[in-house]
């Protein structure tokens, strides 16, 4: 086989450390190799979506009204997740394992964090809520409707979704390194929704009235990291 041109090694460090960094999860590359970066394991749930316009509803309204913004959507919580921890020798350092398995997901996805220089940052947050939809603005003034009309209402935002919660087993191999700060977990409550803005009135009628905010979803328990034999060695609360 012949040896890599020097010319060349650059370019695959280069692709490697993209792929290390990729913020998605079932990253194929070697993360091994890349024990000394970032990585962001994110299993954070969906986002809603948001309310549509009220002038692009298919809405049926009465008296020639104008149509209210749609509501934003929910958002959805994340997986519970299971992690667990060990440590391994390379040389004269240590290499953390993380395996990460999302409940109802598809397989378990590991993580290797060079504890001295690397750093993981795993997140099971709610889904923000989707924003309200704007509404219709009134009905232009014409010679057969000279008043024009009121503005149609804002929706409403959609409702965060609740961070997740994030069970951490440590190997007796990785006890000394069970509350390292190169591993950190967030499970907070998604963001509601912004209310829609109300449609603007035409003539003398007034415009119309701005959506709800959503409400922001809870954030998740804390997380307890707990040794093999199941005694509670690290607690970790979102502000």
């Amino acid at each position: 086989m012949k040896p890599v041109s020097p010319i060349f090694l650059p370019l695959i460090f280069l692709c490697l450390f993209s792929v290390a960094c990729h913020t998605g999860r079932k990253v194929k590359a070697s993360r091994l190799a890349m024990r000394n970066t970032f990585f962001k394991a994110a299993y954070n749930g969906m986002d809603g979506m948001d309310g549509s316009d009220g002038a692009n509803r298919l809405a049926i309204v009465l008296f020639h009204m104008a149509k209210r913004g749609g509501n934003g959507k929910r958002g959805r919580n994340a997986a519970n997740l299971q992690v667990k921890l060990s440590a391994m020798s390379s040389g004269d350092s240590v290499i953390l394992a993380l395996s990460i398995t999302p409940q109802g997901g598809d397989g378990t996805d590991v993580y290797y964090v060079n504890p001295r220089h690397g750093k993981i940052a795993i997140f099971a947050e709610g889904g923000h809520g989707g924003n309200g939809g704007k509404g219709e603005d009134g009905e232009e003034t014409t010679i057969k409707r000279p008043y024009g009309g009121q503005g149609g209402s804002g929706g409403r935002g959609g409702k965060g979704a609740a961070g997740a919660t994030i069970n951490v087993m440590v190997d007796s191999s990785a006890l000394s390194y069970a509350n390292c700060p190169c591993i950190v977990y967030f499970n907070g409550g998604g963001r509601g929704g912004s209310g829609g803005m109300g449609g603007r009135g035409t003539g003398n009628n007034p415009d119309g009235a701005s959506g709800a905010d959503g409400l922001p979803g809870i954030s998740g328990p804390p997380v307890y990291i707990k040794s093999p034999g199941g005694k509670i060695i690290g607690i970790v609360s979102q502000k």
